[in-house]
């Protein structure tokens, strides 16, 4: 039982890649046989295991939790809990909000501690090896034990957690159980903070009041400038504030047009657009085209689909356009672009960006012309990024993003709901 113990913990560290893991993981399981972890069914099989990859990291994170060192957070009156996915993803929301982490760990004061957490429920994971950071996550079990009694607690929740934008589930409500309640009465002040990716996935005030039942103060970050606006705190009924979803893209080397692959990629996303639409667009670029071949990535590691975005010729969004494929190709020295619209870009000024289409039909019959135009010279294709680049580093700075972190961790919000809009007023009343 010893051997197995340090064979789950040794191929559980992040160094080993996640691929290799899971690989090892099957010969590990048909030697010793599947014995249950603490918190899981005590009926689970081999083939149950094998058949649930969430169960599978669940079941070699938890001997590597067991070991954590939480004498900083045991120590500190103060807690900042992120309450992160129960598996594995890797999406622009996900890296950002990794980097709050990171960054409000220079920010905070000494009597305050960080943890990342996966929610209450039966899985868990250590480490997201997607993308490079140095973030260990520890289980729903582990925090309920560190938040008791505590002076301040602040839980950043991602707003899928509150409601599942897809099946409306109410993902965190559902979890919860009466003894995490009876922990959080323990805690002189709880915080909730819900991290929305797109404004647009908001959960509704309605679907937000609950949290009050326990919290005395909740508050929504946005990831966009254009959803920070006293309307928008207005209809959501708490303080709001933009901390812009930076993801850190010194490292990535930038390719020169001649060293560049003839390749354009599209973003797999949809918005405002049919997929019917993008195939059509994709027959298009084939035809015109021929010697620029068409990728969709999927399933790649951050920093592996970074290093093809500063390869390729292009990138293409069919999300929210203001959005880390349109800005991020940009800022690894490749062309990106977007099709417009008002719900996620600032203003109208962005339409006069060449790279950035007032609507699809304008991508559909002036992309290609563009396209051909900038490809012709280093110096054309170089002209055609600097704009763009130079909004980037005005809008997403180091130092303007650390100073937005900064207000936010000392509750100095952008915008605060009217007294007749707020969630909390009306509870109150």
């Amino acid at each position: 039982m010893k051997i197995k113990k340090f064979l789950i913990k040794l191929i559980c560290m992040p160094i080993f890649p996640r691929e290799l893991r899971r690989i090892i993981r099957k010969d590990l399981y048909s030697f010793f046989g599947a014995v249950s972890p603490p918190q899981l069914s005590s009926q689970l099989s081999c083939v149950n295991i094998d058949n649930d990859s969430r169960l599978l990291e669940t079941y070699m994170s938890i001997p590597v939790q067991d070991e954590y060192d939480f004498s900083e957070a045991r120590k500190a009156k103060k807690l900042i809990v992120f309450i992160d996915a129960d598996y594995i993803r890797t999406c622009g929301g996900v890296i950002a909000i990794f980097n709050y982490f990171k960054y409000l760990k220079e920010i905070v004061d000494e009597d305050t501690a960080l943890l990342m957490t996966t929610p209450p429920g039966p899985y868990t994971y250590v480490h997201n090896g997607d993308f490079y950071n140095e973030v260990n996550l520890c289980r729903w079990e582990q925090t309920r034990e560190l938040i008791k009694g505590k002076d301040d607690v602040l839980f950043m929740v991602a707003d899928g957690l509150i409601v599942q934008p897809h099946t409306k589930e109410k993902v965190l409500k559902n979890s919860l159980q009466p003894e995490d309640y009876d922990i959080f009465k323990t805690i002189k002040r709880i915080r909730i903070n819900i991290i929305d990716g797109r404004i647009d996935f908001q959960p509704p005030k309605e679907k937000c009041a609950w949290l009050f039942d326990f919290a005395q103060s909740v508050t929504t970050t946005v990831v966009h400038p254009a959803s920070c606006t006293q309307k928008i705190c207005n209809s959501i009924g708490v303080p709001l504030h933009c901390l812009l979803g930076r993801i850190d893209l010194e490292h990535v080397k930038k390719t020169p047009l001649n060293q560049k692959q003839k390749l354009i990629l599209l973003s797999p996303d949809l918005y405002n657009c049919t997929l019917d639409f993008k195939v059509k667009f994709i027959r298009k670029l084939n035809d015109e085209l021929p010697d620029y071949p068409v990728c969709v990535p999927y399933g790649k590691k951050f920093d592996e689909f970074l290093r093809l975005v500063s390869v390729s010729s292009a990138m293409i969004s069919f999300g929210e356009g203001y959005d880390g494929y349109f800005f991020n190709a940009q800022s690894v020295g490749t062309a990106g672009f977007a099709v417009y619209n008002d719900t996620f870009f600032p203003d109208e000024s962005w339409k006069e960006y060449k790279n950035v289409y007032a609507s699809y039909d304008d991508l559909y019959e002036n992309f290609i012309k563009d396209f051909k135009e900038i490809v012709s010279s280093e110096q054309k294709y170089n002209e055609f990024l600097s704009p763009v680049c130079q909004e980037i580093e005005k809008v997403y700075g180091l130092d303007d993003y650390k100073d937005a972190l900064r207000r936010f961790y000392e509750e100095k919000y952008d915008f605060y709901p009217s007294e007749k809009n707020s969630i909390k007023k009306k509870r109150a009343e």
